[in-house]
Parts: C-alpha cells; sequence; structure tokens
C-alpha cells in the first residue's frame, strides 16, 4: 500500500485504510516513481484524445500532459487504466502507467518517462492480516504502534 510520495507527502485517505483493515505492517518498500504514456499496440501519439490515470500520476506529468490537448480522466490505479486500455482496445485512449503495467497488459510505451520530477519515490507497506502474522511467529497475540495524525 503506498503510504507517502516524497513530492506529495503522506497519503491521509491510506492511513485511514490502514487504521480500519486491520492488516498488520510487516515491512516497507521505497521505490522510484517512473510515470509512462502507453496505448495498444500500433496506435500513434496523434491518435490519442484522452489519457487515463490516477489523478497523483495526472499531476506528476502534467508539463507533458500540456502539450496535448487530451482530456483527462481520473481513476482509481494506474495499473487498472492500463489493464482498461488493453480489454477496450481503443486507438484513441492511453493511460499513464509503469514499464511493467504495459508489459503485464501487452501494451506499447509510447512516450518514455514523462513525469516532471525526476526524483519522486513511493514508500509503500508491506501488509499481511493479522491472524497470519501470529500463525508465522507462534503468538497468540501481537503489538503494533499506531499513530494518528489529528489535523486542526
Amino acid at each position: 500500500m503506498a503510504i507517502e510520495n516524497s513530492i506529495a507527502g503522506s497519503i491521509l485517505p491510506n492511513y485511514n485504510l490502514l487504521q480500519k483493515s486491520g492488516l498488520r505492517i510487516i515491512g516497507e518498500v521505497y521505490l522510484q516513481i517512473r510515470q509512462n504514456l502507453l496505448v495498444n499496440p500500433g496506435v500513434k501519439l496523434e491518435q490519442i484524445r484522452e489519457v487515463h490515470s490516477h489523478p497523483m500520476a495526472i499531476l506528476q506529468c502534467l508539463d507533458f500532459l500540456e502539450k496535448y490537448n487530451w482530456k483527462l480522466i481520473e481513476t482509481e490505479d494506474t495499473a487498472l487504466s492500463a489493464k482498461h486500455v488493453h480489454q477496450h482496445h481503443s486507438k484513441h485512449v492511453a493511460a499513464i502507467a509503469s514499464k511493467l503495467a504495459a508489459e503485464l497488459f501487452d501494451l506499447d510505451l509510447i512516450a518514455p518517462n514523462i513525469h516532471t520530477m525526476k526524483n519522486n519515490y513511493t514508500r509503500f507497506l508491506v501488509l499481511k492480516r493479522e491472524q497470519e502474522v501470529r500463525k508465522k511467529r507462534g503468538e497468540s497475540e501481537t503489538s503494533s504502534l499506531d499513530f494518528s495524525i489529528v489535523m486542526m
């Protein structure tokens, strides 16, 4: 689960989800964010009319996107945007997502590294169900620290 970005800061809705989920943090991973423009095979840049992606990814790529007169469609996830482009076989819709998403959904990476800030990292939490954490440790109880953020 993405929890913090070096440009955007804390991803507060995910803190709330984590608190309600009953999941436990078992690790963390920092990943450099590289955004790419993905299309179905054979689609040309001039054919694109819409670009779909997560709002944060769209913001991260505004310098590139402002060069074109495309309709920007916010979605819940970058990978799901890529999946949507693949499933609908559109010649007029692109997605902003990772190189891995292009590989997973057999999409062409028509414009690589379109993000504005080249030194952008996101911290992801590795989560597990509480019951699985207990089983693995052989413990009947686990302890966890929960820091709640109060905004005034």
